[in-house]
This record gives C-alpha cells, structure tokens and sequence, in this order.
C-alpha cells in the first residue's frame, strides 16, 4: 500500500528494520546459502539501499497549522507530568517500578 501512497505519511518503521535485519541475517544463514547460492554483498547492499531509498521518499516537509489553544494544553500537560527530580538515579528506579 505505500508503494502507491503520496507522501506525505508516516510509514510503520518497524517493517522496514525487519526487512533490514533479515537481509543482514540471511546472509550469515548456512540455509539461505544453500537455497540462494547466487547472492552476493552487492545483492545485499542494493536491497539496503531500496530500502532506505523507500524510507527516505516519506521524508518530507509536513504543512502544520499551529493551533494555540492545543499548544497552551500541551504545554501545560508537559508541565504536570514532568518529574521534580531530574536525579537519574531516581528515576532510573521509578522506570524499574513500573516493569514490575
């Protein structure tokens, strides 16, 4: 589907480090190997490169309208969530908490 999608859009990133990490695995795979004898380095870096080629096609500029009211209720919302204390330690432990 985002073949044929205009930019702009924001497409799901996670597809696109699988795809990249399999191609880095298939080509340590003994299995992958002796399917595909005929794939070489240059196989593996012309894919990568379509692949980032693709990703790199959605970055463009998008045309925000700033909405004041919503910026002021942000902003307000950052305030209130922020922690007091910026010691990483502590937070550190908060983060381990809320794992639990």
């Amino acid at each position: 589907m985002l073949e044929n999608h205009v930019p702009p859009c924001l497409p799901c990133i996670g597809t696109y480090l699988t795809e990249l990490a399999y191609i880095d695995y298939r080509d340590e795979s003994v299995d992958f190997l002796r399917f595909y004898p005929e794939e070489t380095d240059l196989d593996k870096s012309t894919r990568t490169a379509q692949i980032i080629n693709e990703l790199q096609r959605f970055q463009v500029p998008y045309h925000l309208t700033e909405v004041p009211r919503l910026q002021t209720w942000l902003q307000s919302e950052l305030v209130r969530v922020r922690p007091k204390e910026t010691d990483s330690q502590t937070l550190y432990r908060q983060s381990l908490g809320v794992e639990l």
